[in-house]
């Protein structure tokens, strides 16, 4: 796992990168003026890559919303019922909503008023959209029991977009620090996003995670099986997409070891203290920008590992997407590395049980420095839960399946500019890492 620290002044501290773990689902007040919230600690949303929402409480009557950390966008945008409802229909599909994690219903709040105007947004790079109207409502950080209130916030709600689901804005202009900030309920508009990982069902333990809190590594085969696993239930022999029934939803993974949101700074336990501190920059736009200068693949096999670059690269962290981006010739040698099958429309990786049953199929090491090649390197583990992901789609607003494989993982490639470098890792990325942004706009703001 690894985090980031940012700050404006250049007395603050140098930014570092650690490993960590994982996110999960309620809230207290850490220290005074942070605010702690944990992750669900299991994924309320049935789509393929939305394993780790924040949820959230809205509105008069107490409406229960769960959102996706964005590091770039500015404001909270939670999908409304109208994004998922079809064209020509009075009511929106219930399976949309939970695909989605949720959503909040203006009509049913009496405390609800109107904001100020539209709400669009478009991310040219990823292809993605939401578009609707701004809101005001009480929101609530702590499932709604009053000592964590925010009074007339505004927020958007979404009517049309293809993303999975809500965004939680915490990029540099993020109108909702910026609030609780202003509130006084924190003492600086920063944050810390520590995500981790849960290992389950292998038959070999991964190279050097970081399992719990403490820092406790497995003793036993038995110590690495956390539940049921992502896995969807039944499979068919044709390979065939069709609307997938009720016994057939995923199963959500259950997530053992707790990860959690720190609103007003960062929590110097996640720190893990054998990693050295890199200076790391911010972009413009929120991003984390990083040069990496290996990638190496372990599976079961006697060649193994395997370095699958031979110059720097370019990284972008971007929590916007749910994806990883590679280019076309690293994302076909993870894909043999690992034994996946190419799938429609010949970017997606797919898995069969087999994998999660039989195989160990190994990890990804990516080792990093900062853009301009200086100070220390950091080694981030991507271990093989984040290849495992239940299959889930929408079709006209309803939950689909995928008939023969059972897993996918959440790797594309630049299908329009198959010559193109570029590596940019989202949410499903963030899922072994950790991001930790301090005090970013407060003293640049003030000169």
């Amino acid at each position: 796992m690894w985090s980031s620290v940012s700050s404006a002044r250049a007395s603050s501290p140098r930014p570092s990168l650690t490993f960590l773990i994982i996110l999960l689902g309620t809230i207290s007040i850490a220290s005074a003026q942070t605010i702690w919230m944990q992750f669900a600690p299991v994924s309320p949303a049935l789509n393929t890559t939305d394993d780790f929402l924040i949820p959230f409480t809205l509105g008069s009557n107490k409406q229960v919303v769960n959102l996706a950390p964005s590091l770039t966008q500015t404001e909270i945008s939670i999908i409304g019922p109208k994004a998922c409802t079809p064209p020509g229909q009075k009511d929106p599909k219930d399976k949309c909503i939970l695909y989605r994690g949720g959503a909040f219903d203006e009509s049913k709040s009496t405390g609800f008023n109107a904001g100020s105007g539209e709400f669009n947004y478009k991310n040219p790079t990823f292809g993605t959209y939401s578009n609707g109207h701004m809101g005001k409502d009480t929101m609530y950080l702590n499932g709604g029991d009053g000592s964590l209130e925010v009074n007339d916030y505004q927020f958007a709600i979404i009517e049309s977009s293809n993303m999975t689901s809500g965004m939680l804005g915490l990029g540099k202009d993020s109108t909702f620090l910026k609030r609780l900030y202003d509130d006084g309920k924190i003492a600086s508009r920063s944050f810390g996003l520590h995500v981790g990982i849960d290992i389950w069902n292998h038959p070999w333990p991964v190279l050097n995670p970081t399992f719990d809190e403490s820092g406790n590594k497995p003793t036993s085969k038995d110590d690495l099986n956390t539940g049921n696993g992502k896995r969807a239930t039944g499979t068919h022999k044709s390979f065939v997409r069709q609307e997938t029934d009720d016994n057939r939803l995923p199963i959500r993974e259950s997530h053992k070891f707790p990860g959690s949101l720190t609103l007003g700074g960062y929590d110097k336990t996640k720190i893990f203290s054998k990693t050295k501190p890199i200076n790391v920059p911010i972009a413009d736009d929120g991003s984390l920008q990083l040069s990496l200068t290996r990638i190496v693949a372990r599976n079961i096999y006697a060649d193994s590992p395997f370095d699958l670059i031979s110059n720097p690269l370019s990284v972008v962290i971007d929590a916007d997407t749910p994806h990883m981006y590679f280019p076309r010739n690293i994302s076909r040698s993870i894909g043999g590395i690992f034994g996946a099958v190419y799938g429609e429309p010949g970017e997606d990786f797919f898995y069969t049980n087999l994998a999660d049953r039989e195989m160990y199929l190994g990890n990804l090491t990516m080792t990093f420095t900062a853009p301009d090649g200086e100070g220390d390197e950091i080694e981030i583990l991507i271990p093989p839960t984040v290849w495992y992901q239940p299959v889930g789609y929408m079709r006209n607003f309803e939950l689909v399946g995928n008939d023969e494989y059972n897993y996918c993982a959440p790797i594309r490639e630049w299908a329009q500019d198959p010559k193109s470098t570029q590596i940019i890792l989202g949410r499903s990325y963030v899922v072994s890492a950790l991001n930790t942004l301090k005090e970013m706009l407060i003293e640049k703001k003030k000169k």
